[in-house]
């Protein structure tokens, strides 16, 4: 995880951070930091990649649809699909909300 200290722009890699204590630990320059993380003064810069939905919606609908089909197999597969795909874009959409 990276942060950024506001009043400098410094950007430092955390190693681990104590919230008992309310301090981070890093390395700059080869020495060993603990630092404690006052409220404004430090930025925590978002690394991860954005979720690409569509893939997660072909993922998610096909292995709804193969657990549809191995629990109660309808003779008409469209309307298992229909199903998975509609109970797939519900998680997506679950899945938004509570960012």
């Amino acid at each position: 995880m990276k942060a950024r200290y506001t009043k400098t722009g410094k950007e430092i890699t955390i190693l681990g951070i104590s919230k008992e204590w309310g301090t981070a630990t890093y390395i700059e320059d080869g020495i060993l930091h603990q630092e404690r993380l006052s409220s404004g003064e430090w930025e925590i810069i978002d690394e991860s990649e954005p979720v690409d939905w569509s893939s997660f919606l072909r993922e998610a609908a096909k292995d709804i649809l193969t657990a549809l089909c191995t629990d109660s197999p309808i003779i008409d597969m469209r309307v298992n699909v229909r199903l998975a795909i509609s109970t797939a874009n519900e998680l997506i959409k679950q899945l938004k909300d509570e960012k």
